[in-house]
């Protein structure tokens, strides 16, 4: 997955992305996309202090036990569900209610303007606020709060109008125009009826961990476009078999790759 990662972080990088894919791979072992209920925020609580307690006892048994750190990932996932959870239920962010309390977002135009004046503001009410750049950002940011918000102004009109902005997460949801030069009648290029959505979801996989074996100057080699299994085990990418089809290698890569995972732990 591709993170933005800001420079006065940048030397951490490496260990977000092992963090990130902790979490994946411990959110796709465990299934707790399943544990989002409306009536079971105190359970998601309550299994997360229980990892903390879980990292707290193997700590103390032995301070260089690996499992520290998948307990630390489930840590992050059951924060990341209540994360979500929250959202989905309309909770917004500092970001939105800042823009929901002093901008007035015109969709149908494209244009943003000020709906109540603030400390080292220069809009008075009514007046558009001016971005800069092309496609035009809007930069600011609350003299009380700190908030600070620099978007793309067709993104504030997306979210607008559909309630959830074209970045969610790590997918960017790119916004395009049916015309980049289209203006008239009081609108901008941003107006809702000129933004197109370009993010096209990927296909699920029907045959997960399958994939087929073509590496580059390996053509003669006798395993060459033939199927593999291959999935994480601890954070190690464990690749089994060669099969004729994917539909083979699915149905006899599971039973190669519980053998192989055996008999490292046995080992």
């Amino acid at each position: 997955m591709n993170v933005n990662i800001p420079p006065a972080i940048a030397e951490m990088g490496p260990v977000l992305s092992e963090f990130f894919e902790a979490m994946v791979h411990k959110l796709t072992v465990n299934a707790h996309k399943d544990a989002i209920r409306d009536d079971d925020i105190d359970g998601l609580l309550a299994r997360m202090a229980e990892e903390i307690q879980e990292f707290r006892d193997q700590r103390a048994e032995n301070p260089e036990d690996p499992n520290m750190l998948s307990e630390m990932a489930d840590v992050g996932n059951f924060a990341f569900l209540l994360f979500a959870f929250l959202r989905s239920k309309g909770v917004r962010d500092a970001r939105e209610e800042f823009i929901d309390e002093y901008f007035t977002v015109d969709i149908a135009r494209g244009r943003i303007l000020c709906r109540k004046t603030r400390s080292g503001s220069p809009y008075r009410v009514g007046e558009e606020v001016q971005g800069t750049g092309n496609p035009v950002r809007i930069r600011t940011q609350h003299a009380v709060s700190g908030t600070t918000i620099s978007l793309l102004r067709r993104d504030i009109v997306w979210w607008k109008a559909n309630g959830e902005w074209p970045k969610i997460g790590l997918i960017y949801k790119r916004i395009g125009y049916y015309s980049p030069e289209r203006v008239s009648a009081g609108k901008t290029v941003d107006s809702l009826d000129n933004l197109m959505s370009l993010f096209h979801p990927p296909e699920k996989n029907r045959l997960p961990f399958i994939s087929q074996y073509k590496p580059k100057g390996r053509e003669g080699s006798a395993n060459f476009g033939k199927w593999i299994y291959q999935r994480r085990h601890a954070f190690e990418l464990i690749r089994v078999g060669y099969w004729d089809s994917p539909e083979e290698a699915a149905r006899e890569g599971i039973k190669a790759w519980k053998s192989k995972i055996r008999s490292k732990g046995n080992g």
